[in-house]
């Protein structure tokens, strides 16, 4: 694939299964974030955070307690990162 420098700036894309919530141990590939939106779907529940300029949508299992307004900090694996090119 092709090499990017640091800094470069790229899009991504990242299924929203594929965006966990950080427990405390968690420090590599962990961005902070703010829930904006919250829908309970039954077997899942959809959120929606904002990370810097960026919104991400998450797909969570139900046990999690999150609200909107809730501080979280969002993990994902490299590999689960698509970097999308012109």
């Amino acid at each position: 694939g092709k090499e990017f420098k640091q800094g470069e700036k790229v899009t991504v894309a990242v299924r929203p299964e594929n965006l966990w919530l950080a427990n405390g141990e968690d420090v590599a590939n962990v961005m902070q974030g703010e829930v904006t939106e919250v829908v309970f779907l039954g077997d899942s529940l959809e959120c929606r955070a904002k990370v810097g300029s960026a919104e991400l949508g998450m797909r969570l299992h139900p046990a999690h307690t999150v609200a909107v307004g809730d501080a979280i900090k969002i993990k994902v694996e490299p590999g689960d990162i698509a970097v999308l090119t012109d």
